[in-house]
């Protein structure tokens, strides 16, 4: 919850910019931050823990790699509606 985007020095900063810079700011109450900090976790203790490489190529293949058999086995929908979810756990 952070306010820095609505400073003062923030505001003119990006009033004098005459649109050559464009702030996208997460919304205040961001759930879905939760959700890419699991899955940067699961990228660092799945594939980068341990990697030695050779080169940023390299590097980037085992992540891609990584990437590719993660969303072809275990990536999956979220629902988000608590009422949904409520409902399914409760049957």
């Amino acid at each position: 919850n952070l306010q820095s985007r609505k400073t003062p020095n923030v505001v003119k900063w990006l009033g004098e910019q005459k649109g050559m810079v464009e702030f996208v700011f997460t919304p205040l109450h961001a759930s879905w931050l939760n959700q890419i900090e699991i899955w940067f976790r699961e990228l660092n203790q799945k594939c980068l823990k341990r990697l030695s490489v050779s080169s940023a190529e390299q590097l980037a293949i085992q992540v891609c790699n990584w990437i590719e058999t993660y969303n072809e086995n275990f990536a999956h929908a979220y629902n988000w509606r608590a009422g949904e979810i409520l409902k399914q756990h409760a049957a």
